[in-house]
């Protein structure tokens, strides 16, 4: 069978036909004809597995001390604006941005419910509002 070409690049532009074929291939010998034949490679495929697991193993214990729990809050905690906020969300199934002026920063909440991305969704006198963990903070006993 004559060997077939492969045309690299255009034709027009100086391309280069390359033979691909028995001869223009690179032999592989299999594992059983090289010395120490098929159990090395074997033990290299195990050993390639076992690293690939270990490092698995490493990126999932990093992720999990990431993942950790950071918030320091908890549902049922009563919790006051830290910040003045340029506006509110409400924490319906549809939310809407509401005017800031709704929750004054000596108004006190009560934690509802915890959401993805440090986000809490809080109770106030007028509404239920999802904020950032960072923009509220913990009341203490005495308030």
């Amino acid at each position: 069978m004559p060997p077939i070409l492969l045309q690299l690049g255009s034709a027009e532009k100086g391309g280069v036909a390359v033979p691909y074929g028995a001869e223009g291939r690179e032999t592989r010998e299999p594992d059983s004809a090289r010395p120490g034949g098929q159990e090395q490679g074997s033990d290299d495929l195990a050993a390639r597995q076992q690293e690939a697991i270990d490092r698995d193993d490493s990126i999932r214990a990093a992720l999990n001390t990431a993942n950790a729990p950071l918030l320091a809050f908890q549902v049922g905690d009563r919790v006051r604006l830290a910040l003045a906020l340029r506006y509110l969300k409400t924490a319906d199934p549809m939310p809407m941005l509401r005017p800031p002026d709704l929750v004054t920063s000596e108004e006190i909440g009560v934690v509802s419910e915890i959401r993805a991305r440090d986000q809490l969704a809080v109770r106030f006198r007028r509404g239920t509002f999802l904020l950032a963990a960072p923009d509220i903070r913990l009341v203490s006993q005495r308030d």
